[in-house]
Order: structure tokens, then sequence, then C-alpha cells
């Protein structure tokens, strides 16, 4: 069985999660490949996530995320987040075209490419 939390501990632990990447001004969202290479870094707002908006179910959603622009060419392996001092938040997230934490249509990526993030949501486990 996995962890699952009481609403209020859920609620709790979900601010504090988004309160960390909201510490510094504009954290990021930094993709990579399976060995660790960084694909792309995209510049979530300066408020990232409304930490006054997690009153259920576990749920912090992101404000707009800028566009990121590839500076290498790979595959999507895992995404992390990290606030605006570079510190590391979530340090591994799933990413891949569906079931994963962070769902693209595309995990194949080549240096210039455009990546957009048209949502994307903190959710901790409740019971």
């Amino acid at each position: 069985m996995g962890l699952a939390l009481a609403t209020a501990a859920g609620n709790n632990a979900c601010s504090a999660i988004v309160s960390l990447i909201n510490a510094s001004s504009n954290g990021y969202l930094r993709i990579y490949t399976a060995t660790g290479t960084q694909l792309v870094q995209c510049t979530m707002a300066a408020a990232a996530f409304n930490t006054a908006g997690v009153t259920s179910a576990g749920v912090a959603t992101a404000a707009t995320i800028a566009d990121g622009i590839v500076a290498a060419s790979g595959t999507a392996g895992y995404c992390s987040f990290v606030d605006g001092a570079a510190a590391a938040v979530i340090t591994s997230m799933t990413v891949n075209t569906s079931g994963a934490d962070l769902n693209m249509t595309n995990i194949s990526f080549e240096v210039s490419d455009v990546v957009s993030i048209s949502s994307f949501k903190v959710t901790v486990p409740l019971a």
C-alpha cells in the first residue's frame, strides 16, 4: 500500500511543496533524458502555484509555464521542479505520452524545438 494522507494533512503537504517552488521567484520545470542530460528548462510564473487554492483533494495547479527551447537532443525520461535559486524541490517525476506525471504529445526532442506545457498539477495522495 502506498502513501495516503488524511485530507487536511494532504492539503498542507501539497501547499508546503508548492510553496518551496514559489519561494525565490520564478521556479523552473526541467526535463531530462533517463540518463540525466537536461533537455529543456521552462520558466514558471513568479507565483508558480496558488497555495491558497489548495483547499481540497491535495491538488495545486500551476500558473502559466513559459515555453522552453530545447538545448540538447534526446528522449524525455523524467522531469523535476527547482526553485528560482535552482534548489531542488521535486527531484523526479515521470514523463511520457500517457500515464505519467507529465504527459506530453511528443517526448523526443531536437535542439531548438519549442516545448509547451499547457497545464500541470501537483497532487498529494489522500486516503
